[in-house]
């Protein structure tokens, strides 16, 4: 997380930087507007509440998990009623992490220290409801929740100098729970994804895997944190 936090320090102190500019020029209203659009980019991180390693049925003691920044990036548009709005988004997401675990050997001993770098790929469909708690001349604040539509089609594994590619496509629908607020047509969004269904790793259903990993399985409880800037219109 330290890696996140150096990351959303930068991210912030830029944002204020173009906010400090952006407050010099004439501002648009957007509070009069039935319809807004926009675009957005950012980073995130996944975080797990629950990981466990198992080798055939045997769980694995001497595993460990990093999560690594990834990277979001998106369109949406905005239908406002009074305070409310809906807000279908169409997103890419690239996230990533690392763990660690011990392998048994033949004897039964666990020595044979594995490490696998994961990226995953997909594309997200939220559909948010929200609510603007502040919504006066050129500054709104809002929260908002909602399902995710999501279509992981691709995840590539790095383990040592052997890569391989898991392109089974997978469905899933998340939760999404989060808050944004507008300096004008500058927004800053900041959102967490609970609970994301089907995030557990089976290598022998991987093709390409190599034999040494067959008999592994990756059992994890994962969220998302994202953080995010754009422009709405």
């Amino acid at each position: 997380m330290d890696r996140l936090l150096k990351y959303f320090v930068i991210l912030i102190t830029g944002l204020m930087c173009c906010c400090s500019i952006h407050a010099q020029k004439r501002l648009s209203p957007l509070t009069a507007k039935t319809v807004n659009w926009g675009f957005n980019g950012g980073i995130n991180a996944l975080s797990t509440t629950h990981f466990s390693v198992y080798q055939g049925d045997t769980k694995l003691e001497d595993v460990s998990y990093v999560n690594k920044v990834g990277f979001t990036g998106g369109a949406f548009f905005r239908i406002n009623l009074s305070n409310f709005f809906m807000q279908p988004e169409v997103t890419y997401c690239f996230a990533q992490e690392k763990f660690s675990f011990g392998r048994l050997t033949d004897s039964g001993s666990s020595s044979l220290q594995t490490t696998i770098n994961t990226h995953y790929q997909s594309l997200l469909v939220p559909v948010l409801a929200g609510y603007n708690i502040i919504k006066q001349n050129h500054y709104l604040f809002n929260v908002y929740l909602g399902p995710d539509f999501q279509y992981h089609y691709r995840t590539s594994f790095d383990q040592g100098n052997t890569h391989f590619i898991d392109k089974s496509p997978r469905y899933s629908i998340n939760g999404i729970i989060g808050f944004s607020f507008n300096i004008s047509n500058l927004f800053f969004d900041f959102r967490y994804e609970i609970n994301r269904p089907n995030t557990d790793i089976y290598f022998n259903d991987i093709t390409e895997a190599p034999e040494y990993l067959k008999d592994i399985s990756v059992k994890k409880n994962e969220n998302i944190l994202s953080f995010s800037c754009g422009l709405m219109f």
